[in-house]
């Protein structure tokens, strides 16, 4: 039987402080998170620079996301990828949480889903989900992993085109198809597109991924209008599906507005005792929707979390400072800055 303490749904920014805060607390913690790696949407845009987190100087998504992820790996939590929570109920003081592979029993949640569990629409075509792992991808890396190469985007929304733009700008070689006969992006973004050195390929679709001899690569692609484009990595932008299976669940238990957005009190509370919502996820008056304000919703969660599981405890902050846990861990940060 799966039993912890505190149970995250979620594993984006929020989320791994919440662990992270919960980890400080002393609590045993499970993150579940419903993509293949943690991070969140900070994934889609590694070389997006980020500005906006107090106290952290302007850096690439991939080194921030890096260091959250290490952050909120701090005190080994349970941590379980490619796994969504389709429902959660509250049976007596126990919280019983089904996901697509599992059931897990926790203490208290904290809801750390950001704007809703996303999927990016995937290629439907015969073999594509071999080809996933090597070079068809649904969202860019850090693109000095595709320096020289010749590469094939599908789509003709805001992030296709800017994925189209900054490979274009001396990284790579990079045809841009999408299936209508104009683009759909921004002005400035489609303008900015123009500047650049990329074969758009309009009104065609893929039909067709041919593999290298060994089958383990895609080697060319096949249009819709019969043109076949050599490629080295195919990226793919179709749009998003969601999943709200989780949020239908809930309903009947907590109050959610017109946009599916837990509405919550003091800031974290939703209305059920131990279970709590953090991040974008949340609507109360006031709320600036930014990664950095969902680090105080995360330590007032874990902080009314470890209070509910245990009354005698304090429900204020506790910090790093010459705290035991971190003993050795100074050591270590020490020894690395020296």
């Amino acid at each position: 039987m799966n039993n912890t303490d505190c149970l995250i749904v979620g594993g984006g920014p929020s989320g791994l402080f919440a662990a992270f805060y919960a980890g400080l607390r002393g609590l045993d913690v499970t993150i579940i998170e419903h993509q293949d790696r943690l991070g969140g949407k900070l994934k889609f845009y590694l070389d997006k620079i980020v500005w906006d987190i107090g106290g952290v100087e302007a850096n690439t998504a991939a080194n921030i996301r890096e260091s959250m992820v290490k952050q909120g790996l701090t005190f080994n939590p349970t941590v379980h990828l490619n796994e969504s929570v389709m429902r959660i109920k509250k049976e007596r003081d126990v919280f019983k949480v089904e996901t697509t592979k599992d059931t897990h029993y926790a203490n208290t949640v904290i809801l750390a889903t950001g704007v809703g569990v996303f999927s990016p629409v995937k290629l439907n075509l015969p073999d594509a989900e071999d080809f996933e792992y090597e070079n068809l991808h649904y969202y860019i890396e850090e693109t000095k992993h595709y320096k020289d190469k010749h590469v094939l985007i599908s789509g003709g929304g805001n992030s296709a085109l800017d994925w189209a733009t900054h490979l274009a700008d001396g990284i790579a070689d990079v045809t841009l198809v999408c299936r209508k006969d104009e683009l759909k992006g921004y002005e400035a973004t489609i303008k900015e597109l123009e500047k650049k050195d990329v074969n758009i390929i309009k009104q065609r679709t893929i039909e067709e991924l041919r593999s290298n001899k060994d089958g383990t690569m895609i080697e060319r692609v096949v249009l819709s209008g019969g043109e076949e484009i050599d490629a080295d990595i195919v990226f793919v932008n179709h749009g998003y599906k969601s999943d709200s299976a989780l949020l239908e669940s809930l309903k009947g238990d907590i109050k959610m507005n017109e946009y599916n957005q837990i509405l919550t009190e003091e800031r974290v509370k939703t209305g059920v005792d131990g279970l709590y919502a953090i991040g974008d996820q949340v609507h109360y008056d006031n709320r600036v929707h930014l990664i950095a304000t969902g680090y105080p919703e995360a330590s007032e969660a874990v902080n009314f979390a470890k209070h509910y599981i245990d009354k005698e405890e304090l429900d204020g902050a506790i910090v790093s400072s010459h705290n035991e846990k971190f003993d050795e861990l100074n050591k270590e940060v020490r020894q690395s800055l020296e």
